[in-house]
């Protein structure tokens, strides 16, 4: 039996219905209760849903299905029914037809299908759905009937009257309205099964026109269909009626015209059979699938706007975020630019600062050595106090540039932490006695071993907070307390509190304190001076080394600022006996080397800078020679045997790196003479140049006699 169903239904869809989960959601609430098989396959014939009423004919669980092709669920005797109708609707051509199905329990199902294609918006084809309508019962019943009547047509009356009472029963127990009618349309027989769908008995059926029991608007439609069931040929064709307790039931009608003989002639055609079936389930199964198409249309062209609309706004945010990129992109190119134009700003300004305030310093420390009155040496002394403030201050900007830069990094050696608290309060006593307060320190119980870390670091913080103190006190006391706590993990937490009677702080101005460029009082009449970075450089040395600080004020009343840091011990103990054993070592390694004579060449371009080496040098006893630049200093080192080289960086002709690495390509491998940096180039990268290059240290300017002594008793002293 053919299913009548086949126009092709295009529907439009997107990925929300093959792909995501809303999709399938949609399809499995409007199918779920539907009393016939639906489901919903992809483009390869796999199953995406499939309702209860399909869960139900196959005899499986939805997740053993989901994904499995459809003639997967065929044995391989019915296999052949169901792969060409795939085929077809996979080349977009809906079908309808009727195949073999073998259920899980061994029962052998009849199945009326419909395939029909299902398209996406841009008319691709997405899948199909199916539509499987037991027919088992219709169509064993039909083939019953139709052979029985075959044979009896077929054969002589004798045999058909014989065979009455079993066409009869067939007829009778037919689960489909069947009648006998004549030319006319008149009913000749009706079965209880076309009694109960017409709601009448038998005397009132009899003899009475066929489409009298359809509503009026089908009577043309059944009239026009016995016309042509008597010209000879089996009709098929759709109506319905009205029950009146069952209401509307839709009919498969199907009217095969009996041919009668004389002899061999064939007859005009005087009876036919009426076969009625109830289609009303699949009827409304139909609508229900093409309600759900119509859902379906209507969200998928809600999402397909929604979607358009997304579209649209991701594009013009595309190229709202490609321009912002470009324009980020410009500006960090223009930033780094600016940066790179501002690291050589303050490498070229410290260079060129550090240059003449090396011999400032220098000659102002060798003059206070000397024999001068009261008045003179108040005045070198207030030259070398203004000399160390300005180098202070560019010390403080270049340590801002490495902190923006992310590239401040830490020493970690061991060093005697209590010496270096008294020597940052030592520096601030003459201060505090001018001012005519007093200057106190206390020290509590003393670690017994060295600690590791960065000392100078440490005394920069100490001084930054102990020279605020001071500066900010007209009367009264700065008081300096140091704790040293020891921990459970062997370690010891270093507590700094720093508390002063000055002027005090207003509580909306604390937080400002460690912000860069900040000063509480910023007027051209402000009393005290100060660039306001050296907080804003401490808070950020501190937490670099893992600890804290914090202030608390009140005005008039004084400030306390505090800290803590932990430190690592080490191995070394501190006594007495090793610190004065130190100081004796100095002075005996400065004797050695003057015993030495030893022989060093300064590669200098500045005159104040040579005439402030030779005389540091002279002290130490050095033999000392002299290159205004790298060709010269080539030639010497040719010429001559060095015991030790200092050599700066920027120099006329060829510079202090490139020169280094042409003596380390000419000196024989077993004859390394010790080359030292000494240079104004303080910028982060600047040593680690020069190691690179072949040199063995390295000094910034300006430098004091004891590091230049210390320096050159590591290599000379070593090396003898």
């Amino acid at each position: 039996m053919g299913i009548l169903w086949s126009r092709r239904k295009t529907v439009k869809t997107s990925s929300d219905i093959f792909g995501e989960k809303s999709g399938k959601d949609c399809c499995r609430n409007l199918w779920k209760d539907v009393p016939v098989w639906i489901s919903l396959f992809d483009a390869n014939g796999n199953f995406i849903t499939i309702n209860k009423a399909g869960l139900d004919v196959i005899g499986i669980a939805e997740s053993e299905i989901i994904g499995k092709s459809l003639q997967k669920l065929w044995t391989p005797e019915f296999v052949s029914q169901v792969e060409p109708a795939i085929v077809s609707v996979l080349n977009c051509a809906p079908i309808s037809f009727t195949s073999d199905f073998k259920q899980k329990n061994g029962r052998l199902l009849s199945l009326s299908i419909i395939l029909n294609p299902v398209y996406s918006q841009n008319n691709i084809l997405k899948g199909f759905t199916g539509i499987f309508i037991d027919v088992t019962h219709y169509m064993r019943s039909t083939e019953a009937l139709q052979r029985t009547l075959s044979s009896r047509l077929d054969t002589s009356a004798l045999i058909i009257a014989s065979s009455e009472h079993r066409y009869q029963s067939v007829v009778d127990g037919s689960p489909n309205w069947i009648s006998l009618l004549n030319f006319e349309g008149r009913i000749l027989t009706i079965n209880p099964a076309g009694l109960d769908n017409i709601d009448k008995i038998e005397s009132e059926v009899s003899g009475r026109f066929l489409w009298e029991f359809f509503p009026s608007t089908e009577h043309a439609n059944v009239k026009d269909a016995i016309k042509k069931t008597l010209k000879g040929e089996k009709f098929t064709f759709e109506s319905y009626l009205n029950h009146p307790r069952r209401h509307r039931i839709t009919f498969n009608a199907v009217l095969n015209p009996i041919q009668d003989y004389e002899g061999i002639s064939r007859q005009p055609v005087k009876r036919f059979v009426g076969i009625f079936t109830d289609i009303s389930e699949r009827k409304k199964a139909e609508e229900s699938l093409r309600q759900a198409h119509d859902q379906l249309e209507i969200r998928v062209k809600e999402r397909t706007e929604q979607l358009a609309r997304a579209n649209e706004a991701l594009q013009a945010e595309i190229i709202v975020r490609k321009t912002t990129e470009i324009e980020l992109r410009q500006a960090k190119e223009e930033a780094e630019s600016a940066n790179h134009s501002k690291s050589d700003f303050l490498a070229n300004m410290s260079h060129e600062i550090r240059t003449p305030m090396n011999s400032i310093l220098g000659f102002t420390s060798l003059l206070l050595k000397s024999e001068m009155s009261i008045k003179q040496r108040d005045f070198a002394e207030t030259v070398q106090i203004s000399g160390k403030r300005l180098l202070a201050l560019l010390d403080d900007i270049l340590d801002l540039s490495k902190i923006e830069a992310g590239k401040l990094l830490l020493n970690n050696t061991p060093f005697d932490i209590a010496e270096i608290v008294k020597e940052s309060i030592n520096l601030f006593i003459p201060r505090a006695q001018e001012k005519g307060i007093n200057l106190i320190l206390n020290l509590g119980e003393l670690p017994p071993k060295l600690v590791l870390g960065d000392a100078d670091r440490v005394r920069q913080i100490l001084v930054n907070l102990i020279g605020n103190a001071v500066k900010f006190t007209e009367k009264g006391e700065v008081r300096v307390e140091a704790l040293f706590e020891p921990t459970v993990d062997g370690r010891i937490n270093f507590k700094i509190r720093v508390s002063d009677t000055g002027v005090g702080i207003l509580s909306g101005d604390i937080e400002r304190l460690f912000q860069k460029f900040t000063q509480i009082d910023s007027s051209r009449t402000r009393k005290f001076g100060g660039t306001g970075l050296g907080l804003a450089i401490s808070k950020h040395l501190v937490e670099q080394m893992n600890g804290n600080i914090g202030v608390s004020s009140r005005p008039g009343e004084g400030s306390i600022f505090y800290f803590f840091i932990p430190f690592n011990l080490t191995e070394s103990s501190i006594t007495a006996d090793f610190k004065a054993g130190h100081a004796e070592e100095s002075h005996a390694r400065r004797a050695a080397i003057k015993m030495l004579n030893t022989r060093i060449l300064v590669v200098e371009d500045d005159p104040e800078g040579r005439k402030l080496c030779h005389k540091y040098l002279e002290e130490l006893g050095c033999n000392v020679s002299f290159a205004i630049n790298g060709t010269e200093a080539l030639d010497w080192v040719d010429r001559e045997k060095f015991d030790l080289i200092l050599m700066d960086l920027q120099l006329p002709e060829i510079d202090g790196i490139a020169v280094t690495r042409k003596i380390r390509k000419r000196e024989k491998p077993e004859i390394r003479t010790p080359i030292i940096a000494v240079t104004a180039m303080a910028m982060k990268g600047d040593r680690e140049r020069c190691i690179e290059s072949g040199m063995d240290d390295y000094i910034s300017k300006p430098f004091d006699p004891e590091t230049l002594q210390t320096k050159i008793e590591s290599f000379i002293l070593n090396k003898k």
